[in-house]
C-alpha cells in the first residue's frame, strides 16, 4: 500500500512524500514529490527513493483539495492519505514532522 503525505503551509499543499513497503526497511521506499508528480530536489537519508515514480493516484487532485481545506489557517499540517480501490482514505493529521528533526538532503548532497 502506498502512503501519500502532503506537506501544507497556511492552507497550501507544497509537496508530498510518497512511501511504500514499510513492513521491511530494506525494501521500503520514500520519495519526496512535487505537485506536478516529479521527484523533488531533496530526499530523506533513511530510505531508498523510488527509482521511477508509480502512476499518480486516481484521486490526486481531490487529495490536494482536501489537504488544503483541512490545513486552512494552520501554519503547518501534514495530511496523510491512502488510496484503496481508487478511493482516497484520510489517514493522519500531523502538526509537526518528526518533531522537526528529520534530515533532508538535496540531490547535490547539501543538507537542508
Amino acid at each position: 500500500m502506498k502512503d501519500y503525505k502532503f506537506f501544507c503551509f497556511n492552507g497550501k499543499a507544497k509537496f508530498l512524500y510518497l512511501s511504500e513497503g514499510f513492513e521491511n526497511h530494506d525494501t521500503a521506499r520514500i520519495s519526496y514529490v512535487t505537485l506536478d508528480w516529479k521527484q523533488a530536489e531533496f530526499y530523506c537519508e533513511d530510505y531508498k527513493p523510488f527509482e521511477d515514480l508509480p502512476p499518480k493516484p486516481v484521486n490526486f487532485d481531490k487529495m490536494i483539495e482536501i489537504a488544503e481545506l483541512l490545513s486552512k489557517d494552520i501554519p503547518f499540517l501534514r495530511v496523510d492519505f491512502y488510496e484503496i480501490i481508487e478511493k482516497s482514505i484520510l489517514g493522519n493529521l500531523l502538526f509537526a514532522q518528526v518533531l522537526g528533526s528529520q534530515n533532508l538532503f538535496r540531490k547535490n548532497g547539501i543538507k537542508n
